[in-house]
């Protein structure tokens, strides 16, 4: 049976995409699951800024890049969701998405309730952490993702 999964990269170095830890724990990551199970087939989002660089990485038959115009986690990306910017990359009506696959936990309500509405499915996520970054500037503006971030570690679901 085939899964297919949407994630989208931890992508935090946009100066540097060789560079980004997120690209290449990513492509490993998605490089095991698919030779372990043939039944997967992930799409992956993208910055489009550096699709050359991660399609390169990610090149697989069983692994598709969507290039989409996404902020790197240095310049306020990590709560960022667009739903204009993801219909404009993703083709909704061609390609079926039976998981979400996050390690940004923290994107996953806007992603699911976005997903839920947009197909008329109930779609699954799955989320992991490998890296929560909490050493921000101190200015009190910048704390407000702290409830956030607890809430995707104890498993909050919208």
């Amino acid at each position: 049976m085939a899964v297919r999964i949407l994630t989208q990269v931890n992508y935090s170095a946009g100066e540097n995409p060789e560079g980004d830890s997120g690209l290449h724990f990513t492509a490993g990551l998605l490089r095991s699951l698919v030779r372990l199970d043939p039944g997967f087939h992930f799409y992956v989002l993208v910055p489009e800024q550096h699709k050359a660089t991660w399609t390169a990485v990610l090149l697989h038959p069983r692994i598709t890049p969507i290039p989409m115009s996404i902020e790197p986690r240095l310049h306020g990306g990590d709560f960022q969701f667009c739903p204009v910017r993801l219909s404009q990359s993703f083709d909704f009506r061609r390609f079926d998405v039976d998981v979400l696959f996050l390690n940004q936990p923290e994107t996953a309500p806007a992603l699911l309730q976005f997903l839920n509405r947009q197909t008329f499915h109930c779609v699954p996520a799955v989320s992991y952490v490998h890296w929560f970054d909490t050493r921000r500037p101190s200015t009190p503006k910048e704390k407000l993702h702290h409830p956030a971030l607890l809430g995707a570690l104890s498993a909050t679901k919208s």
